[in-house]
């Protein structure tokens, strides 16, 4: 078996498998405003929890991940997406 190296400022999300209807790689902090790439959801909407490192729409969860910090700002890196149940 393999060993697979992590280096240092490279994306950790390459396996992350998107749900249909919700695009969302990553999104940005800046100034307490959250900036995101969710097509079709209005920002009031998202809220990001920051003691949990989880990001809710309409009170519910529906992504866990981790903060990063870089030159650009602070990213939020999307770890698992929740399932969507129909």
């Amino acid at each position: 078996m393999g060993k697979t190296e992590k280096k240092p400022g490279s994306s950790p999300v390459s396996n992350i498998r998107l749900q249909p209807r919700i695009r969302i790689a990553e999104f940005t902090t800046a100034a307490g405003e959250l900036e995101y790439l969710f097509p079709g959801q209005r920002q009031r909407d998202l809220k990001w929890d920051s003691r949990e490192c989880r990001l809710m729409l309409n009170d519910s969860v529906i992504a866990l991940g981790e903060v990063k910090s870089d030159e650009n700002g602070i990213r939020f890196v999307i770890r698992k997406m929740k399932e969507e149940r129909t």
